[in-house]
């Protein structure tokens, strides 16, 4: 088997440094394992429908605007949408 080279590229436009996992008000349990944590949630993950709503709506190709932020935030509490001026067409 020949070796795959590894090429250092370095940071790429939007590309993240680090992943947050948890919201603030979110916390960990230890475990028996060392440095492996449980994460416990402040809220139950919402369900389904939330999904389904947004789902939904980008199936309809919702162009309003507010009603897909109203449909994010219900999905994420945490969710504070600015007002885009032009909205980018996503694919599916």
């Amino acid at each position: 088997e020949a070796d795959i080279g590894i090429v250092f590229s370095g940071l790429r436009p939007g590309e993240k440094l680090y992943e947050e996992l948890l919201a603030d008000a979110d916390d960990t349990l230890p475990t028996a394992v060392p440095r492996l944590r449980v994460a416990r949630l402040s809220r139950p993950v919402p369900a389904d429908t939330a999904l389904d709503a947004l789902l939904a709506l980008a199936d309809a190709g919702a162009s309003d605007a507010a009603e897909v932020r109203a449909a994010l935030s219900r999905a994420v509490p945490e969710f504070q949408g600015a007002a885009v001026a032009d909205p980018v067409q996503v694919p599916r």
